[in-house]
């Protein structure tokens, strides 16, 4: 444990080699602190007795796993219902987006071909107002 410390700092601070590195490990003893994902310390142990991990007892509603996640029973419901609602909403979305690259590829035939409304005002002699109404003859900058 301690090499690996030793590597780690010498590794975060240029030049310096794990041997210069000094750790200092101090284990204290816990006075009525219960934590069991702490587990007992080495001296909290009686002499001959090995450590052992024993789950503490569920208090707490029943937990079930669903789609990789461990819910509560009463959450596994509105769990369900957020998950297709967001799947439904993507799926609108996705939707969408196909529709608009649909249109988009339609009018880009459209006016490739000659087609387009813009088009075929600019044929008949109507000048090109710009994007504002008011630009230049011919919609360029600068005419």
């Amino acid at each position: 444990m301690e090499g690996k410390i030793q590597r780690f700092v010498a590794n975060s601070v240029p030049n310096l080699d794990p041997n210069d590195v000094t750790v200092i490990m101090s284990m204290t003893r816990r006075m009525d602190v219960e934590s069991p994902s702490l587990g007992p310390l080495p001296g909290d142990l009686p002499e001959g007795e090995e450590e052992s991990f024993v789950p503490p007892p569920s208090q707490g509603p029943p937990l079930v796993n669903f789609a990789g996640l461990t819910l509560s029973e009463s959450s596994r419901g509105r769990f369900k219902v957020y998950a297709i609602f967001f799947l439904i909403l993507l799926m609108l979305i996705a939707v969408a987006l196909l529709l608009n690259v649909y249109r988009f590829s339609q009018y880009r035939r459209r006016v490739e071909s000659g087609g387009a409304m813009e088009a075929q005002a600019l044929e008949k002699g109507h000048q090109n107002q710009g994007l504002l109404g008011g630009g230049p003859e011919g919609g360029g900058p600068g005419g």
